[in-house]
């Protein structure tokens, strides 16, 4: 496929000479069509601007809503929900344990959010309360059905003698096509948006609400788990022998976030591999967050490649389990680490030419180390006092327990109190042997 973004559909989209379809303003529009790269099909048939009562009926179809004796919705629950009333666009699409009928779960996201309890944070998507989540398999029109079908090298059967042939009367639906042939790979994301510009370049995805939506993890009234963790039953579908699935989460700079990301991707892709399905994980090099940026910033292109070099679960879980989640402040690239010695009030390393190496914190900084020597030079590299948690981070036999020799050694001369903290006994009796200070059983 030839790289495309939003541009593609100018001589598809007519609704740009109309007015947006189900009754979408105009900025809802744009933010679906420009700012995600979505298909004018995927607009039509899976978004919808609500406000009013008709928003409120959406998110309120859980019978366990606290409701008045004569059926209506609780006053205090209302106010809660007042901010839906002022409008916004409303997603669902179809329902895979339901004969692929329309799906009454889905997501709104309001013009005016409101703010968490909890935390403070803006809500950007109201979901229907005390309704259990699900996935959003959005309405996929016949053209984009033939570019997924196109992508991957599979012929669609669809005319209607074809049906007879198959002794079918009703024609089947895009994502029961899908369902039914393991041989059609699927991305999973998060978000109706992000799905939307996936499947308008040809590629079948579905989107959860939340990275940990993907599976049910049983546990008692006390939050202790009680059982194993399941696929949730709209993913357990797609959950067949032989199917390739992709993980396509946003890209993250948070720490927590990022640790959070992976942790997702890990519980859940290691469920779809314990049902025979093939996982992989892509990632890009490019700053875009989510792959709808991806897509709309840096071109089709950009997504094509990600996806071509997406890494199996396997390969991905090494590499995570030896990044850092962390920016690197500090990069040296040489043999061996250095030496510190401290002056002015700073630990220094010093050693050999330009060297690269990784110690976490938050920005970038590439320094020309001189040879070793106790008089600071300007190429010098400076660790200051501020910094109070140092995380180190290079390969076996650099010397990283040189450096801390020199830091144990210099401490105990300041009179200072040292504290060594090893992952086994035999390293820790070792390292206090090294660095002479008392091992503690």
């Amino acid at each position: 496929m030839t790289q495309k973004s939003s541009k593609q559909f100018a001589a598809l989209d007519k609704s740009n000479e109309k007015q947006p379809p189900n009754q979408l303003t105009s900025a809802e529009y744009q933010e679906l069509y420009q700012g995600s790269g979505i298909h004018p099909d995927l607009i039509k048939l899976n978004f919808f601007h609500l406000e009013g009562q008709a928003a409120l009926d959406r998110l309120f179809i859980s019978d366990k809503l606290k409701r008045t004796n004569s059926g209506a919705i609780s006053v205090s629950f209302l106010k809660r929900y007042r901010h839906i009333e002022a409008g916004g666009w409303w997603v669902s699409g179809v329902d895979v344990l339901n004969n692929y009928h329309d799906d009454l779960w889905g997501q709104f996201k309001p013009l005016q959010p409101r703010l968490s309890v909890d935390k403070g944070k803006i809500i950007k998507y109201e979901g229907p309360p005390k309704y259990p989540t699900g996935i959003i398999a959005l309405k996929v029109s016949r053209l984009l059905w033939q570019a997924v079908a196109g992508i991957n090298n599979i012929k669609l059967f669809l005319s209607p003698l074809a049906l007879r042939l198959s002794d079918r009367t009703v024609p089947i639906s895009f994502w029961e096509w899908v369902v039914n042939n393991p041989d059609v790979p699927l991305i999973i994301t998060e978000g109706a948006k992000k799905a939307a510009a996936l499947i308008s370049l040809g590629y079948a995805a579905i989107a959860l609400p939340g990275i940990f939506n993907g599976y049910r993890q049983p546990k008692d009234e006390l939050g202790r788990k009680t059982g194993l963790a399941k696929l949730i039953p709209q993913l357990q579908v797609f959950a067949t022998p032989g199917r390739t699935i992709y993980f396509a989460f946003d890209k993250d700079t948070k720490a927590s976030t990022i640790a959070n990301v992976n942790s997702a991707i890990a519980l859940t892709g290691k469920l779809f591999v314990k049902a025979g399905a093939n996982v992989k994980v892509i990632r890009w090099q490019e700053t875009a967050k989510g792959v709808d940026d991806l897509i709309v910033q840096n071109g089709a292109e950009a997504f094509h490649q990600a996806y071509s070099q997406a890494l199996s679960l396997e390969t991905w879980l090494v590499k995570t389990q030896v990044q850092l989640t962390y920016k690197a402040n500090i990069q040296v690239n040489r043999r061996y680490l250095g030496s510190l010695v401290k002056a002015d009030g700073r630990w220094q390393m010093a050693d050999g030419k330009s060297q690269r190496s990784e110690v976490k914190n938050d920005k970038p900084t590439y320094q020309n180390l001189l040879p070793d020597t106790r008089h600071p030079t300007p190429h010098t590299l400076n660790i200051p006092d501020t910094a109070k948690l140092i995380g180190l981070k290079s390969p076996k036999g650099t010397g990283k327990t040189h450096l801390i020799e020199q830091i144990v050694e210099q401490s105990t001369k300041e009179g200072k109190c040292v504290l060594l903290i090893t992952q086994s006994i035999q390293l820790g009796e070792a390292l206090c042997q090294r660095v002479v200070i008392t091992y503690m059983k």
